[in-house]
């Protein structure tokens, strides 16, 4: 394989471009998770308070 062939060649442009916007999604997603953790724990225990009458969930 030549190196000016190689430079040319173009079929592993779209695999690069989805692992890289892919990795901007997860970054993404776990600044959005560090962001809203702790009000959606709140949310969540405040849900099962009321269902469960503040007993807890028990099995």
């Amino acid at each position: 394989m030549k190196k000016k062939s190689f430079f040319l060649n173009r079929q592993g442009q779209a695999t690069t471009e989805y692992i890289l916007l892919s990795l901007v999604l997860i970054v993404a997603a776990m600044g959005v998770n560090k962001l809203f953790a702790k009000s959606i724990a709140k949310y969540f225990n405040h849900v099962a308070f009321l269902r469960t009458g503040g007993l807890g969930m028990l099995p």
